[in-house]
């Protein structure tokens, strides 16, 4: 299959929501025949498989000792329902509750912000809400941790040049 040309412009875009509430996203058109040079650079025939990705990151300012970045990324399908179905749930995040502006798990659990006057009982619904939107979406989850002594201690030289801050890794 010759992928030069069969499709005039594709639109790449990556989607990053801090607190998993309303996105935004960048979104850029970049002509096929571009992007075919770059990842077929011998002019051999190829496939390409275009996800979407949202993820959010904690323990990147100084005084944390572990950063943490999770998120879910899949098929541009899947997006397409776990947006639909996140919506009605930052409409209605539990029975009796009002629309919340972003679901911040931290702040649920430890009753911050919008979550400052719930039960418990109402906590745990909502996060397991939460859950299971993401799990009937079928987008794939991921998350990783770095402590922050160990990488500095371990993490050198070269290595450290290459992959900066443990903040930076993820995408490194």
């Amino acid at each position: 299959m010759n992928w030069k040309g069969r499709w005039h412009y594709y639109t790449c875009h990556t989607q990053f929501i801090c607190g998993i509430g309303r996105g935004c996203y960048v979104s850029s058109a970049i002509p096929v025949e571009a992007l075919s040079q770059v990842i077929f650079p011998s002019g051999k025939e190829g496939c390409v498989l275009i996800v979407s990705a949202y993820f959010d990151d904690s323990g990147t300012d100084a005084n944390s000792d572990v950063v943490v970045w999770g998120g879910v990324f899949g098929r541009i399908e899947n997006f397409r329902s776990l947006e639909v179905q996140w919506e009605k749930f930052l409409l209605c995040p539990v029975e009796g509750r009002g629309p919340i502006s972003k679901w911040a798990t931290a702040d649920c659990r430890n009753r911050k912000g919008e979550f400052e006057f719930w039960g418990q009982g109402e906590i745990d619904n909502a996060r397991y809400n939460a859950r299971q939107i993401i799990a009937t979406s079928h987008v794939i989850p991921v998350s990783y941790a770095i402590p922050k002594p160990i990488w500095n201690k371990h993490i050198r030289g070269r290595v450290k040049s290459a992959f900066g801050p443990p903040s930076s890794f993820a995408y490194a």
